[in-house]
């Protein structure tokens, strides 16, 4: 969960990296640091905390070059500190890596019987020493590189330079994304697009295996087998280079209040307006009889949202599991079963772990993802972009909400090739989704109302939230926000389980966030939030005007959404729980852009 860049350029490279590592700094912000070569010498600068603490001490060193990497990280192996920070150096070869060393133990025994010097607790370092043992029984360096690599077990994105060969930058991957830019005599690498849209004019990304010889002038990539391989060059989308917080004080808020603009761009993808007709790629799916719904944290809670539209709409039995445990399933889904793997970045390892035990079974499988040329969605049969846009907040935000409308896209569409839904009733619900704009858009206009909320919950040690039926997932959805942001202990509880236990929890100074949309389950909501001020909880509600004119008088706190078609529900009660998760953070004051121990794009397992 790292992020990794290179520059070969006629031109100094160290500010440049920089500027790369403050784009990549969303995928880890626990250390970071350079190494380049100048005037013949390879030196590295490295420095604990986020990129601006490296930023000092470069800007205090009198070091350059025009050829250098870069590398800002998420610990796994060994606590942040300058000691277990990239890049990892030698007087003749420095390595940057993302991912997971498997085999490390083992690796760094052998290396160590052959008096290989260890400096760090990383996993990492074994690449430098396994490169630097081929070197030395003259291997070139490609080589080195090649027969290093084929030793690693687990997933990797390494980039090296080597002091001997000052002219060439190194970079191959592994069940890890790494992408080549092409700029104008120079070239990168780097983590993904957006840590090169301010360089590069276009990009390719490396296949597992490929070996990318990025020169200044070219670049040749080598597939696993060592011929000469074309990868697919793409230009880089002038919006993704153009991404800042602009008149908005954090990525975060700009992504909660940007929903309604990219809520409307996916709708437009998938929902054409003259007919009402979903625009989804024509899918065999005529005699699937269960669906299986794969993903980890926000992306699950919207595979459960999906759940309750594929069961209630299509009439089709829905099993969700989570990525990490069905990478361990030995038992084989039933035939005719169709996965649908949701990730936002698609290079989540482990949703990709879990499609690839799923490929092994021979079944149908889709990606809803937000990034089309993603390892995810290369490795499904059908993949359906969220078009959510560049997502810096970790705490995801609009791309939720656009897996959500994505998913209700896909349902309707699932339910039209199996003949379970009518021409009318798909005009209802297409139409409901169309109105997802204008209702978000409604609900951000009255943010200084989440704020006071915020500042009623800022000093909680624990919150509950409570939904049933679909508000349960957006309940797990609201909780996991308030965690991440404000550090504040949160739990979602299915409302009708509260009196199985957790009712225990509840007295004077719980506040519990109440999810009652008025539907089929809507009195039974009732009866559980009665439950709790019973015990003198305090409620919040999000309901509308039915919930809060007759639980109103007796709640902490309402928040009134207007009535909407149920489809929607779920999207329009996310919005209320993302601000209030912002402001509760702002007040405790948090980064909420970068909330500790987090990282946005989850590539190891």
């Amino acid at each position: 969960m790292c992020g990794v860049f290179g520059i070969n350029s006629k031109h100094p490279v160290a500010e440049r990296l920089l500027e790369g590592l403050f784009r990549l700094e969303y995928r880890g912000y626990d250390s970071a640091g350079i190494a380049c070569i100048d005037q013949g010498k390879l030196y590295t600068i490295k420095a604990e905390g986020k990129v601006n603490k490296l930023q000092e001490k470069v800007s205090n060193s009198n070091y350059d070059g025009n050829i250098g990497i870069a590398h800002t990280r998420w610990a796994t192996h060994g606590a942040p500190s300058v000691q277990n920070a990239h890049p990892h150096s030698s007087n003749s070869v420095a390595i940057v890596h993302n991912g997971i060393i498997e085999n490390n133990d083992d690796l760094r025994a052998e290396l160590i019987k052959e008096q290989f010097q260890f400096n760090s607790d990383t996993d990492s370092e074994v690449v430098l020493h396994l490169i630097e043992k081929y070197l030395k029984l003259n291997s070139s360096y490609i080589e080195a590189v090649r027969k290093a690599t084929d030793r690693l077990e687990g997933s990797f994105a390494i980039i090296a330079i080597f002091k001997d060969h000052p002219d060439v930058m190194i970079a191959t991957k592994k069940h890890s994304p790494l992408a080549v830019g092409y700029g104008d005599k120079e070239n990168f690498v780097g983590s993904d697009a957006y840590s090169l849209s301010k360089c590069a004019h276009s990009l390719s990304y490396l296949k597992d295996g490929d070996i990318a010889i990025v020169n200044k002038e070219a670049v040749e990539i080598l597939d696993e087998n060592g011929n000469v391989a074309k990868r697919h060059i793409s230009k880089i989308n002038a919006q993704t280079a153009n991404y800042d917080k602009g008149q908005f004080s954090h990525y975060m808020q700009k992504e909660i209040y940007e929903q309604p603009t990219v809520s409307r761009n996916v709708l437009d993808h998938y929902i054409s307006k003259q007919d009402f007709a979903i625009k989804v790629q024509d899918l065999d799916f005529k005699n699937i009889n269960r669906i299986y719904i794969i993903a980890c944290g926000t992306s699950c809670f919207a595979g459960m949202v999906a759940k309750y539209w594929f069961e209630e709409i299509v009439k089709i039995p829905v099993t969700i599991e989570i990525s990490s445990e069905f990478s361990c399933c030995n038992l084989p889904p039933e035939k005719n079963s169709l996965a649908v793997f949701i990730s936002q970045s698609g290079e989540t390892a482990d949703t990709i772990s879990a499609l690839r035990v799923w490929n092994k079974f021979g079944l149908k499988s889709v990606a809803i993802v937000n990034v089309e040329e993603s390892t995810i969605s290369r490795e499904t049969n059908y993949a359906l972009p969220i078009y959510a846009g560049q997502e810096i907040g970790v705490a995801s935000t609009k791309a939720f909400t656009n897996q959500l409308i994505v998913l209700a896209c896909l349902v309707i569409k699932v339910a039209e090739i199996k003949e379970s839904i009518s021409a009318e009733n798909i005009q209802l619900y297409t139409r409901a989704l169309l109105e997802v704009p204008g209702r978000i858009a409604e609900i951000l206009s009255h943010d200084y109302e989440y704020k006071k909320i915020a500042q009623s919950l800022v000093s909680s040690k624990s919150i509950l939230y409570i939904g049933r039926g679909v508000a349960h997932a957006i309940a797990l959805e609201g909780a996991l926000k308030l965690k991440e942001i404000s550090y504040i202990h949160a739990e979602a509880i299915i409302a009708g389980e509260l009196k199985h236990g957790s009712i225990a929890l509840v007295d004077e100074d719980m506040y519990v966030v109440a999810i009652a949309p008025e539907d089929r389950l809507f009195n039974k909501v009732v009866s559980n939030i009665k439950t709790v001020i019973a015990r003198k909880g305090k409620i919040l509600l999000l309901s509308n005007a039915k919930g809060c004119d007759l639980l109103g008088n007796e709640c902490a706190d309402v928040i009134p959404v207007n009535q909407a078609p149920e489809m929607i529900n779920p999207i329009i009660y996310t919005i209320p729980l993302q601000l209030i998760a912002y402001h509760t953070g702002i007040l405790k004051g948090n980064n909420v852009d970068q909330p500790r121990n987090l990282a946005k794009s989850v590539t190891v397992e």
